[in-house]
């Protein structure tokens, strides 16, 4: 699964989607949409971004995978990685704060050898969770910490090399250049797939939550607009007993660094006769559109690199001034990319670039 297996071209494409999507000036909201990409770039079996404090402490953990992420949470790796293992005298990874004071933004497990397949961090974290190889991108700005992108290989899998290593290094240089960018002034928000469940009882006590659930209010819990007040179990056993109050579904919208989650509540009917029956809440995202604009134009190969950055920036209304100083290239170089992209998308105008990048959402073909 290594890149030594993966076409030097794919490669190619998948970092030019990683960068297509870090600046698409969409912020931290567009950190799940480029490590979907990275992991393709990488060749890995897990992928995971955390977002880190001033100390260099990873608070909040991503995959796209919710049936792993599910699995961290399961185990409490996330937590014992930071408290147990790292940066403690005879642990064998170096804490992430040391890595940058030496200016260091790659670590792979690679360079520990036997040490670290002996270590308690790989028995008693990563063995369980079925994962043998990890490589490792910081990102940070003027020594703030900033996140961490982590790929993960299994047992069976090769561990990760040189060519990994510069790949993975260009990733985190994207995703830095995502999360250290001012808070994005967001007016068009577009809706992802991404649909999760958790059902209560009616005095708001958590009975079942659903992977992709899970998931999510990992996500909704990054902090970014709004202060982090209550946790997002109470939010969800707040909104379960406003149904009991309410005539209508109630909803409730938590803006955060990755978006906006929508929770909307349904009762639900007993399951035996007689019985109380429970709450349904549904979890959905919604994110800027300038990370569904990237997203829909990964899928039309027919544009090069280029032209897709220069589609990206119309169907945002940007002006052909200021793509030129964005991208660094001339006034004239915009136009000619504008034609021929029109031209190969078969369209005549900005708008209808906007409505064909629309459409490519709501389907699974491509553009």
């Amino acid at each position: 699964m290594g890149t030594g297996n993966v076409a030097a071209s794919s490669v190619r494409r998948a970092l030019a989607d990683v960068r297509l999507i870090c600046t698409s000036g969409a912020g931290s909201a567009a950190v799940p949409a480029a490590m979907q990409a990275a992991r393709r770039a990488i060749g890995c079996d897990a992928a995971f971004f955390g977002w880190q404090n001033a100390q260099a402490i990873t608070t909040h953990l991503y995959s796209d995978d919710a049936s792993t992420l599910a699995s961290v949470h399961k185990i409490g790796a996330a937590q014992r990685y930071m408290n147990e293992f790292v940066g403690r005298p005879a642990a064998v990874l170096p804490a992430d704060a040391d890595l940058i004071r030496r200016g260091q933004r790659l670590d792979n497990t690679g360079w520990y050898g036997q040490l670290y397949v002996d270590s308690d961090f790989f028995n008693e974290i990563f063995r369980p969770l079925h994962l043998r190889h990890m490589l490792r991108s910081l990102a940070y700005e003027r020594r703030k910490p900033l996140g961490v992108a982590v790929f993960a290989r299994t047992p069976g899998e090769t561990g990760f090399g040189k060519e990994e290593e510069a790949v993975a290094a260009q990733i985190g240089s994207c995703l830095t250049h995502a999360l250290a960018a001012p808070p994005p002034q967001v007016e068009d928000w577009a809706d992802t797939s991404e649909l999760g469940m958790a059902v209560l009882r009616r005095d708001g006590r958590l009975e079942w939550l659903s992977d992709q659930a899970r998931a999510l209010l990992e996500m909704a819990s990054v902090p970014d607009v709004e202060p982090a007040g209550a946790a997002m179990s109470e939010r969800l056993s707040l909104l379960a007993l406003r149904l009991n109050d309410s005539k209508g579904i109630p909803m409730m919208a938590v803006r955060g660094a990755l978006g906006i989650f929508v929770f909307r509540a349904y009762r639900l009917d007993p399951v035996t006769p007689g019985g109380d029956g429970g709450v349904g809440v549904t979890i959905s995202r919604r994110v800027p559109a300038a990370v569904r604009f990237s997203e829909a134009l990964l899928r039309c190969p027919e544009l090069s690199v280029r032209q897709k950055e220069v589609a990206l920036r119309l169907a945002l209304g940007r002006s052909h001034e200021w793509i030129a100083a964005d991208l660094g290239i001339g006034h004239s170089s915009v136009i000619t990319h504008r034609r021929a992209l029109y031209n190969r998308l078969n369209v005549r105008s900005r708008e209808q670039l906007v409505k064909k990048v629309h459409g490519a959402l709501s389907g699974p073909d491509r553009i």
